[in-house]
């Protein structure tokens, strides 16, 4: 979670006035995207100072927030982008891989779905055993479905089946995000 302290460790790595950043009224989203914006400050020469942005915030599924904005930010001026969130997935990916393209620089989003398992980009890399075109992909893409749907199969019900994820350590507390 966004909190003050996290809020002001990474403002301190940045080497902005932690202080200053926190006596902000912005919303925490707003401050961070300022830390991003001064961190990414393009110089004379017209380069990111960052090379690449790994974003692994907590996110609200129905609109994919904070982290599309994190990873547009990022990727506008020139940084490779990298998400462990299915949000920016679902609402932008598109936009995100397109401004990507336009700017040169890579939108990776692999560990957002099948436990990061390599195989959007095994494909798109040219990945093809015997010539095989890939028509269609089916599939429960992340464990906690996995397990949940299999524990339905013998039997449980889905609240019991997700219990069991959970203890497991393989849903998250809220697993809304997975399910």
């Amino acid at each position: 979670r966004l909190d003050a302290a996290s809020l002001a460790a990474a403002a301190s790595a940045l080497g902005i006035d932690a202080t200053t950043v926190l006596a902000t009224t912005a919303p925490p989203t707003a401050a961070v995207l300022e830390l991003i914006a001064r961190r990414l400050a393009l110089p004379a020469d017209g380069r990111a100072s960052v090379a690449c942005l790994a974003e692994a915030v907590d996110v609200d599924y129905a609109a994919g927030e904070p982290a599309t904005s994190y990873l547009r930010a990022a990727l506008s001026v020139g940084a490779h982008a990298v998400s462990a969130n299915k949000g920016p997935v679902v609402h932008a990916r598109a936009a995100l891989l397109a401004l990507a393209r336009d700017k040169g620089v890579r939108y990776l989003h692999e560990s957002a779905v099948m436990d990061g398992v390599p195989i959007f980009s095994t494909w798109a890399g040219g990945f093809r055993p015997g010539g095989a075109r890939l028509r269609r992909f089916r599939g429960a893409l992340n464990s906690t479905s996995s397990v949940v749907l299999s524990g339905m199969e013998q039997g449980r019900t889905m609240e019991e089946a997700l219990a069991v994820a959970q203890a497991a350590g393989i849903a998250e507390a809220d697993p809304e995000g997975d399910l």
